[in-house]
């Protein structure tokens, strides 16, 4: 994860992406073949990493919103949510759902993950666990 001070900017970039996801199919899928995801996923496993110190928690809480936000926004494009669950998004968003103290992010990651299922073949991949 780099340096804490441009976690801000990365979940404005990350929201900003989620509006645009939800704003335009064409849009959404443009950001999946510009390799969004891995960036989404990234932040999504820094929220997840145990704090070492509690200056950590703030952002990494920030990066988990900001990163299931995009994600979440991603699964409601019937084009995209093939693209966020081959990518190994179910496994890390299911971690979130266990681990997370946040309503919000819990909220959002279960909504994800809801609209993954609404295809059978995504279905039994997060029944499996991602």
């Amino acid at each position: 994860m780099p340096d804490h001070r441009c976690v801000p900017l990365m979940t404005q970039t990350a929201s900003a992406m989620a509006s645009l996801a939800l704003n335009s199919e064409a849009d959404a899928e443009l950001l999946v073949q510009l390799g969004v995801i891995d960036f989404l996923l990234k932040l999504l496993h820094e929220s997840i990493r145990p704090c070492a110190t509690y200056d950590e928690k703030v952002w990494r809480t920030g990066c988990g919103t900001a990163s299931t936000t995009t994600l979440w926004a991603l699964c409601t494009v019937k084009a995209t949510v093939g693209d966020v669950t081959s990518a190994g998004a179910i496994a890390p968003m299911i971690m979130l759902c266990r681990t997370s103290e946040d309503e919000s992010v819990l909220k959002l990651t279960t909504a994800a993950i809801t609209d993954m299922c609404d295809v059978d073949k995504h279905r039994v991949m997060v029944y499996e666990g991602g």
